[in-house]
């Protein structure tokens, strides 16, 4: 056995610094006691709850920090003086990087900054080596579908890549892309690094059969509109396709121009001028050509307007002209030949044109073929053919004349000209009237003009005999009927189809009793009709028709 002294001597070494209580029974309730030591006789006693809160700080047991909420990787935010809200719409998992809020109203990520200069922002930063084609970063937008299942891919999503990891030539690219009709992303819009330094490539829409709205303006500084690759380009509007050139109104680059990559033709048109240049080196090309398919009387034209800005034409300026040009043989650019048109006179009721036709001879345009209105006579044309007293003018078919063509001659100088030929069909009505209302045959002339008899024949036509003896045919100038032979008469018939029964012909053969007077003056002739009467009635109706063919010379006497 230890002797006493022994054991006090442990008893002291194992309480020395340190209190040991053995076998400390549980109230069974919160006796709100807690053993402390005297900091300066190491006395130990006890304090209270509120003791120790006062001593740590805290005013009372109700401002304890407490957790609200449980949910597994929530984040914590402020729930008041002594909460902390573990939010269970907003997570965040380290093991994944994910971040998630969920919210049956709204899930709002709000940026706000109020420095002057600094703007929000919100970073995508890979860390590893990066290669072509490396995502940065994305943007996605999930929901479900009609049948309630999420659509995992999203229904859209912007994707930042590496277009080109090469240090000093780094280059990015952006996409922006929705689920195209079967649920696959697909990209709408694309902007990539260029080819060169500052060139950011932009392709918009997918699919050959997609549309590009643009609801304003779309300005191209520079550059080209490209087509697919052999495929066409079209341009289509519900309204017009208006192109404005040179909108600074400065004058320069004013060419509106359509050109084949090989060079073989080109169709530029001059804003500023008003011009088009349609070319190419094919043969037989360019062509120009307008179709009408409309199924009325219509057709195309082509019209060349001089306006004068509105302000009325004025004698002589011209209207259009149509040149056909081309090098001689030295490369020199001539004009071999033109189509002019000219206003003849311009007062308003009066406008009278002309038209000229002219090809080059010795260099110097001259005029082959002119048609001028007549400004004084109403509905009269004028019509010079050839140029030059040695040219000729050659006729393939026939020539068919309305009128007479005067010739002009001097004393002593001689001329050629033709022979006219004139058709009157006299009625059954005008014959019975043909004793008071002569027929004319040939219309007048003109003044210094005389209509020579050459010949003719006469058609008859009978409807019943003509049983009247004193009805006599007669040819003669206007205002001269009935006629005297020998005196004002140019074709005498005696007793015309006087108790004839069958149809008749007969033939007009001027000039064959030599010397026999026409007129009885110097005036009676000139610018004077040619016409027909009987100088006593024929039997009424006895004529069906009666067809009188002359044949005349018109002689100016200037």
């Amino acid at each position: 056995m230890k002797w006493i002294g022994q054991h006090i001597v442990d008893f002291i070494a194992r309480f020395r610094s340190d209190v040991y209580l053995e076998e400390i029974a549980n109230p069974g309730s919160d006796t709100d006691k807690f053993l402390v030591a005297d900091a300066t006789t190491g006395k130990v006693g006890f304090r209270t709850g509120a003791n120790v809160l006062s001593d740590i700080g805290a005013s009372s047991e109700s401002t304890d920090l407490e957790f609200n909420g449980s949910t597994a990787n929530g984040v914590l935010t402020y729930g008041g003086a002594a909460q902390i809200d573990v939010e269970s719409g907003f997570k965040f998992n380290p093991s994944y990087g994910l971040a998630t809020i969920n919210s049956s109203v709204n899930a709002i990520l709000s940026l706000t900054n109020t420095h002057a200069s600094n703007v929000p922002a919100i970073a995508f930063q890979r860390t590893a080596v990066g290669d072509d084609g490396d995502g940065l970063g994305e943007i996605k937008w999930i929901g479900d579908d009609d049948g309630g299942e999420p659509l995992s891919t999203g229904f859209a999503k912007i994707l930042g890549e590496i277009a080109t990891a090469a240090n000093g030539q780094e280059g990015g690219k952006l996409s922006l892309q929705v689920a195209a009709h079967d649920g696959g992303l697909e990209n709408g819009l694309i902007l990539e690094e260029g080819d060169v330094d500052a060139e950011v490539d932009v392709t918009i829409a997918n699919g050959a059969a997609s549309t590009t709205t643009i609801a304003g303006d779309l300005q191209v500084n520079g550059g080209d509109i490209l087509g697919p690759t052999d495929g066409d380009l079209n341009i289509k509007s519900d309204g017009g396709v208006f192109l404005t050139l040179d909108t600074d109104t400065d004058e320069n680059n004013q060419m509106f121009t359509i050109a084949e990559t090989s060079g073989e033709g080109s169709f530029q048109y001059n804003a500023g001028r008003g011009a088009l240049d349609i070319s190419s080196s094919l043969s037989a090309y360019p062509t120009l050509t307008l179709t009408n398919t409309t199924d009325d009387f219509g057709g195309p034209f082509i019209a060349l307007v001089n306006d004068r800005d509105g302000n009325g034409l004025e004698d002589n300026d011209i209207l259009g002209t149509i040149n056909f040009q081309g090098d001689d043989v030295a490369g020199g650019f001539e004009a071999y030949a033109n189509i002019v048109g000219t206003v003849v006179e311009a007062d308003h009721g009066d406008e009278a044109g002309q038209i000229a036709i002219s090809v080059a001879n010795d260099g110097t345009l001259r005029n082959g073929i002119t048609m001028t209105a007549d400004k004084g006579t109403p509905e009269e044309v004028d019509v010079t053919i050839a140029n030059g007293a040695a040219s000729t003018t050659t006729v393939a078919g026939g020539l068919v004349v309305t009128t007479g063509l005067p010739v002009v001659l001097s004393s002593e100088a001689q001329g050629q000209f033709g022979v006219q030929v004139a058709r009157r069909t006299i009625t059954t009505a005008e014959a019975n009237a043909m004793n008071s209302v002569p027929i004319e045959l040939v219309p007048a002339q003109g003044a210094n003009t005389v209509i020579v008899l050459l010949g003719g024949m006469i058609r008859v036509d009978r409807a019943a005999t003509q049983t009247e003896a004193a009805c006599n045919l007669h040819i003669h100038y206007e205002s001269e009927e009935p006629g005297t032979f020998g005196q004002s008469i140019l074709y005498h018939h005696r007793r015309f189809m006087h108790n004839n029964t069958v149809d008749r012909v007969f033939h007009i053969h001027a000039g064959i009793a030599g010397g026999v007077p026409v007129t009885d003056s110097l005036t009676e002739d000139v610018d004077a009709a040619m016409e027909v009467s009987f100088d006593a009635a024929a039997t009424l109706n006895c004529f069906t028709s009666i067809e009188v063919y002359i044949t005349y010379q018109v002689i100016s006497i200037a």
